[in-house]
């Protein structure tokens, strides 16, 4: 048997818009020799529209195998090709099949069309890209398999304008509480969350009624400036409080192209406000101590920090000890007491001793930060109390009959106070005989009584002192008496000192 090949290529459509090439191949086979082994497959090439490459748009090129088995299935190839350095769009590849030809399929799967038409639609081809088609199938007859390849495509000329679309999204972050004096630090965050460049940015707050910019304006503004895509820009603010109360922030983002974000934050701006009460010292007796106690609390909304009690004794008055928790500083007791909580308190106490007779004006403050100070003036009344003392002492004893005896009489004030009218009265046995009377005031003898005139006053720790001389006249346990009287005493002190008259 001998085989022969005959390949034919027929049709040509060119159009406008679409070009399609129609490309046939015919393979007739004939009995000759047995052939020693199996033909390789064959290929052909078709160049559309021109039927040259180098003037062409698309190469389809078919691999088929050269001879097939009746009833034997088989596939061939179309190796579709893009020669330009354009896209092409809709690109149609149509196979046209002998009637004797079963299709069994084909990768991608074909639109079977009316008289054998396999039809692929392989849309768009990117430069010099390409596909590939196979197709499956078994000769139903002995005579030659013919096929015929149609092309069509759109060659187009194409721009692209991207479209963006810039977008804003703005946070705002405040602290929920501050204290009045605090700074309120306010953090606006701009960001391009769209695609696209967002144009002349600008972030800007009014700021509410009682709030000042760190320059002392009523308003925050920004000129940010262009923002990419994604890209995000920080602005930091310092914002200052002039009264308490909820402050709301309200700030905006615009951008060229009527972009806008918003965002809000609520701070409320609060303060402590000191109340100090203070026990009066009221009245003692100057040696005496009194405690005085003092107490602060936070009677406003917000925390007192560095809450400090400070008493400061007055001059003539000694402080025994104090509360709990105090140092001191000079002549001020002080107590750190931290953070008072709103409506909380804390307490200190002196035990104060008076030095003299008088009034003293005690000082107590209470101080925090962001808080009035407050001031407390204890009120110590210090009184004295005259205790006078009465002494009588013979500067000889035992004494001779015939000489002189002297007694000492000293009276002193152990009290507070002054004590006034003090008179002094002694007598005399019927062994004495009165020589003199000396002193602090003058003396005068009636009989056996010696009389000394008044002394008007005595002060606290003063010390008064007379004396009466007597001669002795006979031997004896004799005694001398004195008396003393004071405005201060209810009744009469009296002072007996005994003597050994001897002869």
């Amino acid at each position: 048997m001998k085989t022969s090949q005959l390949r034919g290529w027929c049709g040509l459509l060119l159009g406008l818009a679409v070009v399609t090439q129609l490309g046939c191949q015919n393979t007739e086979t004939v009995e000759e020799k047995p052939a020693a082994k199996t033909p390789a497959p064959t290929g052909s090439i078709v160049y559309y529209p021109t039927g040259y490459r180098e003037t062409s748009v698309l190469a389809v090129e078919r691999v088929a195998p050269a001879e097939v088995t009746l009833g034997v299935p088989f596939e061939y190839k179309l190796l579709v090709t893009n020669l330009t350095k354009l896209s092409l769009g809709d690109v149609v590849i149509s196979d046209v099949c002998a009637g004797h030809f079963k299709v069994d399929g084909s990768s991608p799967q074909a639109q079977a069309l009316p008289d054998g038409v396999l039809r692929w639609n392989l849309g768009t081809f990117a430069p010099a890209e390409t596909k590939t088609i196979i197709v499956r199938g078994s000769a139903t007859s002995l005579d030659p398999v013919k096929n015929c390849v149609t092309a069509s495509w759109d060659q187009r000329s194409c721009s692209t304008i991207n479209v963006v679309q810039p977008a804003l999204k703005l946070a705002l972050t405040a602290p929920a509480e501050v204290i009045k004096c605090d700074p309120i630090p306010v953090q606006y965050v701009v960001t391009n969350s769209g695609t696209g460049v967002a144009r002349n940015v600008v972030v800007s707050e009014t700021l509410a009624q009682g709030l000042t910019s760190s320059s002392g304006a009523s308003a925050v503004s920004v000129n940010v400036g262009d923002l990419g895509p994604g890209q995000s820009k920080t602005i930091n603010e310092t914002l200052k409080a002039s009264a308490t109360g909820k402050y709301t922030h309200n700030a905006v983002a615009a951008a060229t192209g009527d972009l806008k974000a918003n965002a809000t934050a609520a701070t409320a701006v609060k303060a402590p406000a000191l109340t100090l009460t203070a026990t009066d010292g009221g009245k003692l007796y100057v040696g005496r101590t009194q405690k005085i106690d003092f107490t602060v609390t936070n009677k406003g909304d917000g925390d007192a920090r560095d809450t400090v009690l400070t008493y400061t004794a007055p001059a003539g008055v000694k402080v025994a000890n104090t509360a709990t928790g105090s140092s001191v500083v000079g002549t001020q007791y002080v107590w750190k007491l931290g953070t008072l909580k709103p409506g909380a308190s804390s307490s200190g106490s002196v035990m104060i001793e008076p030095t003299a007779i008088g009034t003293y004006n005690s000082s107590v403050s209470a101080s925090a930060y962001c808080a009035d100070a407050k001031v407390a003036t204890p009120v110590t009344l210090a009184l004295g109390i005259p205790a006078v003392l009465l002494e009588v002492v013979d500067e000889n004893d035992p004494i001779e009959v015939g000489g002189n005896e002297v007694y000492v009489i000293t009276v002193t004030n152990q009290g507070s106070a002054v004590d006034q009218n003090i008179k002094i009265t002694c007598t005399l046995e019927d062994t004495m005989q009165f020589v003199s009377a000396t002193g602090a005031t003058a003396g005068k003898a009636d009989g056996k009584t010696v009389t000394f005139a008044a002394l008007p006053s005595l002060a606290a720790k003063g010390v008064a002192t007379w004396k009466v001389t007597v001669k002795a006249l006979s031997a004896g346990d004799v005694r001398f008496s004195t008396k003393m009287t004071t405005d201060n005493l209810s009744r009469p002190v009296e002072e007996t000192e005994a003597t050994n008259f001897y002869k």
